[in-house]
């Protein structure tokens, strides 16, 4: 029986790069999956202004980064509940069901 040989791979920067990416990539996709889950349950998506800049969360407490929350506001199905209410005051956005 012949032996095969083994050849280690070496990881260069670029295909460490690209594997991060596409994990990245996933857990975006599944952060905006969960976020629009749970506008879906009755939660909302909500923007404040503090001393350190702006933060996104949802009703529930959780944090959302900014990125996923700027993908969830995009979505068709989500509406900013306060169109009526001066710039600064913190902003809201909830699920409608068609």
């Amino acid at each position: 029986m012949r032996r095969q040989s083994y050849t280690p791979s070496i990881h260069t920067v670029q295909s460490r790069r690209g594997v991060r990416q596409r994990l990245d990539r996933r857990c975006h996709a599944v952060d905006v999956a969960y976020t629009l889950t749970a506008l879906h349950r009755g939660a909302f998506v909500h923007l404040t202004f503090t001393k350190r800049g702006r933060r996104w969360g949802l009703s529930n407490g959780t944090h959302v980064p900014r990125d996923v929350a700027l993908a969830v506001i995009r979505d068709a199905r989500v509406v900013n509940v306060d169109n009526d209410r001066s710039p600064a005051a913190p902003r809201r956005w909830r699920w409608i069901d068609e």
